[in-house]
């Protein structure tokens, strides 16, 4: 294949991406789905909340008894008990009555609305129960009160494929009651360098050799892109080396990042090895510094 023209570079990234397929799908457990992608649509197995409670640490009432609360004119109401999120309320909220209630804490039968305490005579806080309470301000219906299923319902769709699996969406997913998930399984991208002159880092350098940067910047983006570097190492500028080095990539790795090797210097042999092994696609590409950049693909042996 002649490569007489540069590429543009949208256009070589279209063509890049036209090979790029989903790989399988896998079950994993929600707590090692982080940075995976969804497989499949995901829908709610439970409704959240699961039942009226309350938004704010204060009072359940009938919102008809405190209807003309204020604090010039407060309307007294005995108080039937307590309900803390986690518990259920032992009674019923009647006319003349409220129940105190903690964040989260169901909504006991009877009442339809929270005043919360700060609008109230009780001390907020750790306290005593009080026997009978000062409501300060009208409470509507619903007011401040957090409705079942306000959140999601069961059945509702939550999340497409697709959808990469953040720390936000590990919340959701565990909300709707999903213990496993399926999740495309993360790429394993192999990452070789090549040239004579590259030594790994860490490791003395000789009269005429540099450290391999590239490959330990490349794997760290291969990492913060998602997916699972695997380090192949260092081929010298020798022909059967990297055709060697390429057929253990392409065995061990979904796709390879070479680094070197595709220009067209005497010692540049990674196009006409991949061209061998397989199919060299592209080459050139109008970008600066960068230009001799080639793609291809190849069978796994």
């Amino acid at each position: 294949m002649a490569y007489t023209e540069l590429l543009p570079l949208e256009d070589a990234r279209a063509r890049i991406l036209e090979d790029v397929l989903p790989l399988r799908a896998e079950s994993l457990p929600l707590s090692e789905a982080l940075g995976h992608v969804l497989a499949e649509d995901v829908s709610a197995l439970l409704t959240l909340p699961p039942w009226d409670n309350s938004a704010m640490d204060g009072f359940a009432v009938r919102s008809e008894d405190v209807a003309g609360a204020s604090a010039e004119t407060p309307v007294h109401l005995a108080v039937v008990g307590e309900v803390a999120a986690g518990h259920e309320p032992d009674a019923a909220v009647v006319s003349g009555s409220a129940m105190r209630v903690l964040t989260g804490g169901m909504l006991p039968p009877g009442a339809d609305a929270v005043v919360k305490v700060e609008d109230t005579d009780a001390p907020p806080g750790v306290a005593e129960l009080p026997q009978v309470v000062a409501i300060h301000a009208a409470a509507p219906p619903g007011k401040n009160v957090r409705t079942a299923g306000s959140d999601m319902r069961q059945g509702d769709e939550l999340l497409p494929k697709g959808t990469r699996v953040t720390p936000a969406v590990v919340a959701v997913l565990a909300a709707a009651g999903h213990a496993r998930v399926n999740v495309h399984r993360l790429p394993r991208i192999g990452v070789i360098s090549t040239g004579d002159e590259l030594t790994p880092v860490g490791e003395p350098l000789g009269p005429a050799s540099i450290v391999d940067s590239n490959s330990e910047a490349i794997a760290a983006q291969v990492r913060a892109a998602g997916a699972e570097p695997v380090r192949l190492g260092i081929a010298p500028d020798d022909h059967e080396a990297v055709r060697e080095r390429l057929t253990e990539g392409i065995l061990d790795a979904d796709a390879l990042v070479i680094t070197g090797g595709v220009s067209v210097g005497a010692h540049d042999v990674v196009k006409e090895v991949i061209s061998e092994i397989g199919t060299l696609d592209l080459w050139r590409v109008a970008i600066q510094p960068g230009k001799p950049l080639a793609y291809g693909s190849a069978p796994r042996p």
